[in-house]
């Protein structure tokens, strides 16, 4: 049956562009992604989940897959077999585009047969009613192998001849292994518990961890801002200052902090315009200046999407509690 999302007040299905904005994250995986897939209990539990299922599972951004997702060594035989072939095997990518177009319509756990019995599932997980990542995974069939069935693959895949490529074909496919629909679903409540497991683990990064150190190329970068905040700085300069180029600099940065060089350096300038808006009764555009800011819409612009208020309007609420 094919899953849809909540209707509109109008009851119609609203387009897929507007669909993905409400359920679906932007393409790019971003940092937190990054940071929960380097989270040590990510691996250990999915390979735990391995020796005690048999099935493979990987953690992917939440977002369509542009190729195949691979799951090495722990990939099916009989996929890794397909892949080899000349062309490829165009049903895994498929299947997994499909798995994700569904989560992107309702999140919840999905899954889908190949043509050759292979399962294929995927859990989605959720932070705060967000997409943030997916489990992806399977790869065990739900019925026993039969010539048949793999006669009727093989035709799928364009394989007619029998030879040396068929046989590794055929051995691999009925080395799949079989589980029962209890045992599945089983395992599908698992990944289910992981998936809120991982997701527990962003709401508090700090839990079962030792805090990570900051790299020391960041950690100088930081410096510099911090003794230059006056000066035009460029994401050059501080890369220059890291000793990388401004590439590298830009996602070592990006993966340290969280946050792009440009918004911290934002965030900087901002915090020392606080400070010193209620602390002292210098002028708007004096302070502005002082914390680098090259013109006053500039600062006021950037003041007020950070703070949700005017520069005067702060030093309004700020100045008078500081003096009461």
């Amino acid at each position: 049956m094919r899953l849809g999302s909540k209707a509109s007040s109008s009851g119609r299905r609203p387009p897929r562009a507007e669909r993905k904005r409400i359920g679906h994250p932007a393409d790019s995986p971003g940092p937190i992604f990054d940071e929960l897939k380097q989270t040590p209990l990510v691996h250990e539990a999915l390979a735990q989940l391995y020796e005690l299922t048999g099935l493979r599972a990987k953690l992917c951004p939440a977002t369509s897959p542009k190729s195949k997702i691979h799951f090495g060594i722990r990939d099916a035989a009989f996929c890794r077999q397909g892949a080899a072939l000349p062309g490829g095997c165009p049903v895994c990518l498929r299947l997994q585009t499909q798995l994700s177009r569904r989560l992107e319509a309702k999140l919840k756990a999905h899954q889908l047969c190949c043509p050759a019995g292979i399962i294929h599932l995927a859990v989605p997980v959720v932070v705060a009613g967000k997409h943030i990542a997916t489990i992806m995974g399977g790869k065990a069939r739900l019925e026993m192998p039969s010539p048949a069935r793999f006669a009727c693959c093989c035709r799928q895949l364009g394989r007619h001849e029998n030879n040396g490529r068929r046989r590794l074909l055929r051995r691999a496919f009925f080395a799949t292994p079989v589980v029962s629909r209890t045992e599945l679903s089983a395992a599908i409540r698992l990944l289910q518990t992981l998936a809120q497991l991982f997701a527990l683990a962003l709401r508090h990064p700090g839990a079962g961890k030792e805090p990570v150190p900051e790299p020391a190329r960041v950690a100088a970068a930081k410096e510099f801002v911090r003794a230059h905040l006056a000066e035009p700085t460029t994401t050059r300069q501080a890369a220059q200052i890291a000793g990388v180029t401004s590439a590298h600099f830009c996602r070592l940065f990006r993966r340290s902090t969280g946050k792009t060089f440009h918004d911290y350096l934002a965030a900087q300038r901002v915090e020392a315009a606080q400070e010193a808006l209620s602390r002292t009764l210098k002028p708007v555009g004096e302070i502005a200046l002082a914390v680098g800011f090259q013109s006053i819409p500039d600062f006021n612009r950037v003041f007020k999407r950070r703070t949700k208020i005017a520069p005067s309007q702060y030093r309004r609420q700020h100045y008078r509690a500081a003096a009461t």
